[in-house]
């Protein structure tokens, strides 16, 4: 991923919007630092997509895992039986 300063991409905006419309994303700087990441928009719609609750993820990690062969006493043995740690509520 290429990397240019605010001045640069500021000079050389047309430049960085086509460099972004055909894939290949690029960082801009201000004193150092990476204030921004410019990329197409698939892929920012992709990277939206990806995000998702945990109840989502929770979800797919359970489909993606076979549980039927499996025997409550290895369910049990898996699980931390310590109490934690004390809470005041």
């Amino acid at each position: 991923m290429t990397t240019w300063t605010m001045s640069e991409a500021r000079q050389r905006f047309r430049e960085l919007l086509d460099r972004a419309g055909s894939g290949l994303p690029t960082r801009i700087t201000r004193r150092g630092q990476v204030i921004a990441v410019v990329v197409a928009p698939r892929d920012f719609e992709r990277l939206q997509a990806e995000s998702s609750s945990f109840t989502e993820a929770l979800r797919r990690f359970r489909a993606s895992i076979d549980t039927a062969g499996l025997l409550s006493e290895e369910l049990d043995s898996l699980r931390d039986a310590t109490p934690g740690r004390p809470v005041e509520l």
